[in-house]
Parts: C-alpha cells; sequence; structure tokens
C-alpha cells in the first residue's frame, strides 16, 4: 500500500509542477500589466494554499509511517514472547465468526483501544484478508483512534 501512496504522492508533486510551470511560463506573467496584477496575486494564493495542503498531506503521512513503522517493531518483538498465542487464536476465531467485514474490523478496532494495538494487528493479520487488515490500519492510524491509543500509553507519537 506504501507503494501506492507513493504513486499518489508523485502525480500530486507532478500536478503542482505542471501549475507553477503554467504560471511562471504564461505570457500574461512575462509581460505584467496592471490589470494582471491581481490575477497574479489570486494565483499565488492559490499556489500558497496548494504548498500549504501539501505540506500538511506529507506531515500526516509521516505521521502514519511513523505509527506504522512503530507497529511493525512491536509486532516483531511479540512474535519473540509475550502475546499468548492461544488468546490470538480464541479472539480470530471469534471474529471469524462475525459475517460483516465491517463489523469485524469494528471489533479489531475495539480489541486494540481495549486490550492493545499490536495484539489486535496479529488478530487481523491471522484472518488472512488482506482486505480487513488494511482496513484495520487505516483505522488505527485516523486521528481520533490514534489519540485514543496515544492517551492509554498503547501507541507512541503526538497528539
Amino acid at each position: 500500500m506504501p507503494e501506492q501512496d507513493n504513486v499518489s504522492e508523485d502525480l500530486h508533486k507532478q500536478e503542482i509542477s505542471d501549475a507553477l510551470k503554467k504560471v511562471v511560463e504564461s505570457p500574461e506573467h512575462s509581460e505584467a500589466k496592471p490589470e494582471d496584477i491581481g490575477k497574479s496575486e489570486q494565483q499565488q494564493r492559490e499556489l500558497h494554499d496548494i504548498a500549504q495542503k501539501n505540506r500538511e498531506m506529507i506531515e500526516k503521512q509521516e505521521q502514519q509511517e511513523q505509527a506504522s513503522e512503530h507497529a511493525q517493531q512491536k509486532i516483531e518483538q511479540q512474535d519473540k514472547g509475550d502475546q499468548s498465542k492461544e488468546e490470538i487464536k480464541k479472539q480470530t476465531q471469534e471474529i471469524m465468526s462475525i459475517q460483516d467485514a465491517d463489523q469485524q474490523v469494528e471489533k479489531i478496532v475495539e480489541l486494540a483501544t481495549r486490550k492493545d494495538p499490536y495484539f489486535a494487528i496479529k488478530v487481523a493479520q491471522k484472518l488472512d484478508d488482506n482486505l480487513i487488515l488494511d482496513e484495520v490500519h487505516d483505522e488505527l492510524v485516523e486521528d481520533k483512534v490514534r489519540k485514543v491509543l496515544i492517551n492509554k500509553g498503547l501507541l507512541k507519537g503526538d497528539l
């Protein structure tokens, strides 16, 4: 999934670059007239807004990547010992008995906030359903859930 995000980000950056080139290379820009000054300012404001949104998007993506890396490290640590394989198996079977995928995701996210996000991810992995695993990941990095996990000390990061 990170590859798809990178492609999307690259396309977004290319669109911004193309827009900037159009502004700079436009005939109106090279031969500015008094009546065009307002247009130029409007374009600058629009470009500034685009750049700000791009910075915010990159910042959020970096936070998600950090949380994902931290989660992966924690999962690897737990693979070495402290989570009961029987408990993971039990929770996996319980969630598999739920027919609706959205309800499965909801149950796993609830398990993450109640018990441990890394345990919940292990359960999601055992379901062997990449779509559910991806949706669980998306939910866990959403600001609302992330803040709950950070406040409970179950996840490191900034609020």
